[in-house]
């Protein structure tokens, strides 16, 4: 049965942030499910850009590079990818392997069928505009994708995001990375002080990203994001929630 709706619910998270989540299941995305959801995030990024006139930075989680590695190969040239670190300002700081975690991570797989990285790079897409926009869109269902969008450019963002998630790096290895980018779930968000989730947010005005261990996207941002998600053609319901189709 071919998925023709998309459904988009808000998450509890205090002013003047706003967030929601998309609907999405297991990543990569079911193929009936793709179609929407690439749709309605492309009308999205447009009104984030023409109507807000906000710029993008658009990054690739190299944990599910696999998803996409046939896309990503085929234009790897073309979006010049630079390699940064990933890192969640809500859990401990990445360090180096020990001898225990191998043991973790082998429970991990048993009881899971995966395992969770010390370590999550992100890919930097560093074309301009048109190009991030295009990987982004390419990309989008196979949960990768993380977009920043701004008001300023991107090199300002990262230069907050060091700031923010540079000092609780202790290990010297992951302390010369070019670039760093906070990472953002369901557990993220809960329970958040608006001045954490401001901070998190590096300057952003809006933030995007795949989270296959929620089976979601999720949405932040510092705005009401209840224009743009209209604008781009998601409908509310008496339930609270958007619907796409």
């Amino acid at each position: 049965m071919v998925a023709t709706q998309i459904s988009i619910e808000p998450i509890p998270v205090p002013a003047p942030c706003t967030a929601v989540f998309l609907r999405t299941g297991k990543f990569p995305t079911d193929q009936s499910q793709a179609p929407p959801l690439k749709t309605f995030l492309d009308r999205f990024s447009e009104v984030l850009a023409s109507r807000l006139q906000l710029s993008v930075e658009v990054f690739l989680q190299d944990e599910f590079l696999a998803n996409g590695r046939n896309i990503y190969q085929a234009n790897a040239k073309e979006w010049r990818t630079a390699v940064g670190l990933g890192v969640w300002p809500d859990r401990p700081p990445p360090r180096p392997w020990e001898r225990a975690d191998l043991f973790k991570m082998m429970f991990e797989y048993q009881t899971t069928g995966r395992v969770r990285p010390l370590v999550y790079s992100v890919l930097r897409v560093t074309g301009a505009q048109p190009v991030r926009l295009k990987a982004q869109s390419m990309m989008t269902s196979t949960g990768t994708v993380v977009s920043i969008w701004g008001r300023n450019n991107g090199e300002e963002f990262l230069g907050r995001a060091k700031e923010e998630l540079l000092p609780a790096i202790v290990c010297e290895n992951f302390r010369i990375m070019p670039f760093y980018v906070p990472l953002l779930d369901f557990a993220s968000l809960r329970d958040r002080k608006a001045e954490e989730l401001e901070r998190w947010l590096c300057g952003a005005t809006v933030y995007v990203r795949e989270s296959p261990g929620d089976n979601a996207i999720i949405v932040l941002a510092n705005l009401s994001l209840v224009p743009p998600l209209e604008e781009a053609g998601a409908k509310p319901t008496d339930s609270g929630r958007w619907i796409f189709s």
